[in-house]
């Protein structure tokens, strides 16, 4: 028999039959033209017709049960069908391929009849019928347009079958756990000759690349959405399985640290910690050290990010510190320079202004408006802060000079603001004329505050839409001498925090902390939502003493309508083990290895340091360094 006639019985045929014959002798020699392009789909039984219903798959807590194993196999054999219709497309479109590479086909066809047939039959043991679950069409939709033998390799070879073999792994292990020793067989069957199918595209693609190229750049190059790397792994990557596929080192390496969505429109992060200076001047340019900043911190989003979004970065990190993060227990996103002409679900720069909606508007078909500047200013909080706490705005010396000695009149010690700044930078701890009129000609006002003798520094998280502010959480902070920030504890509060203060802290609402969130969070919303502020907004606040020496709560020192570095401390707070206290820091000249942290029975941190961005060729770092439990 010709091979192009048994290869379109296999794909057009709508008998079982057809899909798994098997002919005596085959000619591979005897070819005709070539089919110019895929049908709609291939021929198939009714109980195999594509469908665009979906069944969840069954979870691994449901394999006990016959039933949800033999809804699984289902699946699995609509896989292997699947595959056998793409090979034999790929007979018919490719006849003038080498010999041994559709000789390759011919046999792998063979091995995925072998393994529908077992499927089939382990299906019917265990009580499930042919039909009894929808089949998607997926690998169809991505792979029969292939436009060449090479991105036939590409797609199914290195994408799909190369993840069967960790998903083989995977059932095998959970099918043994349950007891169904029959059936764990029939996955080891199948991942033994997986790897053989993996080796031949492999061998093809090594090929047919460009020789210039590394294994790894060439995958990445030639795979397309929707499709991506992520496809062709799955749960975890079995490093040992993919050496005797033939997959060197360098190839498992990328692929185990790879991070792009599998088909889902991602966010697009980006961190820009001048922001404000960006709102109050659109055509501002950073200082050479914010600049640096900005570099060498910009994949810190990661953190707040989703696995499938992308945050991006002016240059690609490096392989240990992925791995880093990986032996953690994390999972980062893609970290990319661009997102080239994907289609993107959202936005979500460190803080709106000018340039980043400049930057970030060709990613989408509408921009989000921009909150108006008058939100990024420190004097807004001032409105919800008891007097004199708040302070008073000033333009001119004169006024700045007044509003001192009134502060000084009652026994505090006065301090200036300006009132566009970022994490508590450019305050005067004393009002001299020349430094305050030096100030007032970079500021449209300066804010000047009492300067309280302080216990605490804390935040409030809130996300703020719609005209409603959502309490997140508190995080505590320290500050240098002059209030800039230090670092925040990523540790909930009480572990950084006196009984004494925690107790004075609940009872400023009659229902604690909780309440108090909500009270502030009610009052930030009804302040910055006429101002156009989304997402997230951190309300600083601090714990002092009077001049009389009482304790008092001020409750609002500052708004930022914009991600923060208590934030991301937050975000980190879930992936600590109870009882450790972590800080979360910046450290310049960042030297040392990255090393393994220690984590408990459920992956947790209990202790070492965590390198949050990239140190390889860094000038500054973000970390969270973390104490075991007890330390204190």
């Amino acid at each position: 028999m010709r091979v192009q006639d048994w290869a379109r019985g296999l794909l057009l045929g709508d008998r079982l039959e057809d899909k798994l014959s098997w002919p005596q002798a085959l000619d591979l020699d005897a070819t005709g033209p070539a089919l110019v392009g895929p049908p709609a789909a291939p021929g198939r039984p009714a109980a195999w017709a594509f469908s665009a219903e979906r069944q969840p798959f069954p979870a691994l807590s449901e394999l006990s049960d016959p039933r949800a194993r033999g809804r699984m196999l289902h699946v699995f054999a609509n896989h292997e069908l699947l595959a056998i219709e793409l090979l034999a497309l790929g007979l018919l479109r490719f006849p003038d391929a080498p010999r041994r590479f559709r000789q390759g086909l011919v046999a792998t066809i063979r091995d995925e009849q072998v393994h529908l047939s077992l499927y089939l039959e382990r299906m019917a043991a265990l009580g499930v019928s042919q039909g009894q679950v929808p089949v998607h069409s997926f690998f169809w939709d991505c792979v029969a347009d292939v436009p060449t033998p090479l991105d036939l390799c590409v797609r199914l070879g290195l994408t799909f079958e190369q993840a069967n073999l960790d998903w083989c792994i995977h059932y095998g292990a959970a099918l043994r756990q349950v007891g169904d020793e029959q059936t764990a067989a029939v996955m080891d069957r199948v991942l033994d000759d997986e790897i053989g199918h993996v080796q031949h595209g492999l061998h093809w693609f090594r090929r047919w690349k460009d020789p210039g190229q590394s294994d790894w750049d060439a995958f990445v190059s030639l795979v397309s959405l929707p499709l991506s790397p992520s496809r062709a792994r799955g749960p975890f990557v079995d490093r040992g399985v993919r050496a005797r596929a033939g997959l060197d080192e360098d190839f498992v390496d990328h692929l185990e640290v790879w991070s792009r969505s599998k088909g889902r429109p991602p966010t697009v992060w980006a961190f820009n910690p001048d922001c404000e200076a960006e709102v109050r001047d659109p055509a501002h340019r950073s200082a050479p050290a914010v600049a640096a900043l900005e570099r060498d911190l910009a994949a810190l989003p990661w953190v707040l990010a989703a696995p499938h979004d992308v945050v991006l970065v002016p240059r690609l990190p490096s392989l240990p510190w992925l791995r880093h993060l990986r032996e953690a227990g994390f999972q980062p996103p893609e970290l990319a320079a661009e997102v080239g002409d994907r289609v993107v679900g959202g936005l979500s720069p460190w803080g709106w202004s000018p340039r980043m909606a400049a930057r970030l508007g060709p990613l989408v078909s509408a921009l989000p408006s921009l909150p108006d500047p008058a939100a990024f200013r420190k004097d807004l909080a001032a409105r919800l802060a008891p007097p004199p706490l708040g302070g008073t705005a000033c333009s001119t010396w004169s006024e700045v000079e007044r509003a001192a000695e009134e502060l000084a009149s009652r026994g505090f010690s006065p301090a200036v603001k300006p009132v566009l700044s970022t994490a508590g930078q450019g305050i005067l701890r004393r009002v001299e004329q020349q430094a305050v009129l030096r100030l007032l000609a970079t500021q449209p006002a300066v804010l000047v505050v009492p300067w309280l003798p302080r216990e605490l520094d804390l935040s409030l998280h809130l996300d703020l839409e719609g005209g409603r502010a959502r309490p997140r959480g508190f995080t505590v902070f320290q500050t240098t001498e002059g209030g800039s920030w230090r670092r925040s504890l990523a540790s909930p509060p009480d572990l950084g925090t006196s009984g004494e203060l925690l107790r004075f802290l609940h009872g400023q609402h009659p229902r604690g902390m909780p309440g108090l969130a909500a009270q502030v969070a009610d009052r930030v919303a009804a302040l910055l939502s006429p101002l156009g502020v989304r997402g997230p907004v951190g309300v600083d606040m601090l714990v002092g003493r009077l001049p009389d020496g009482q304790r008092v709560l001020h409750p609002v020192v500052e708004l930022n309508p914009r991600w923060t570095m208590g934030r991301v401390a937050l975000a980190l707070r879930p992936r600590l083990a109870p009882g450790c206290v972590a800080w979360l820091s910046l450290v310049r000249e960042p030297v040392g290895a990255l090393q393994a942290l220690d984590r408990d029975d459920k992956g947790r941190l209990r202790a070492g340091r965590l390198w949050l961005t990239d140190p390889a060729g860094a000038a500054i770092a973000a970390v969270l360094d973390v104490e075991p439990p007890g330390s204190r």
